[in-house]
């Protein structure tokens, strides 16, 4: 795991207890809006060449994610996501790779 990502894992007691409420309160209403997206985008840059639905389900998970291990206390979830959420970021930000998906992925862009 690289030193970013190390980082933010570190820091996930503290980002649990500040942000799961405003989270929670974000899925509540069933939408993610721009400010909860322009957060995500703050912190994990490489969101941006997720094609938008996948973004909105890269927040989903995580904000689930976050929920879950934080009434168990145990990390490692989040660091797997973020892992496997940045993989797929590449692939999308490398035209060549990109060009091997399968045609029938979801893309909004």
């Amino acid at each position: 795991m690289q030193n970013d990502d190390a980082a933010v894992i570190k820091g996930i007691p503290t980002l649990t207890r500040i942000a799961l409420p405003a989270t929670r309160y974000s899925l509540s209403c069933s939408k993610l809006d721009s400010v909860s997206l322009g957060m995500v985008d703050d912190v994990f840059p490489w969101v941006m060449f997720l094609p938008k639905w996948d973004r909105t389900v890269f927040v989903n998970e995580l904000i689930r994610t976050l929920a879950a291990v934080s009434a168990l206390q145990h990390y490692s979830p989040v660091g797997r996501l973020l892992r496997e959420s940045k993989a797929t970021a590449e692939i999308h930000a490398d035209p060549r790779l990109a060009g091997r998906l399968p045609t029938d992925i979801h893309t909004d862009d």
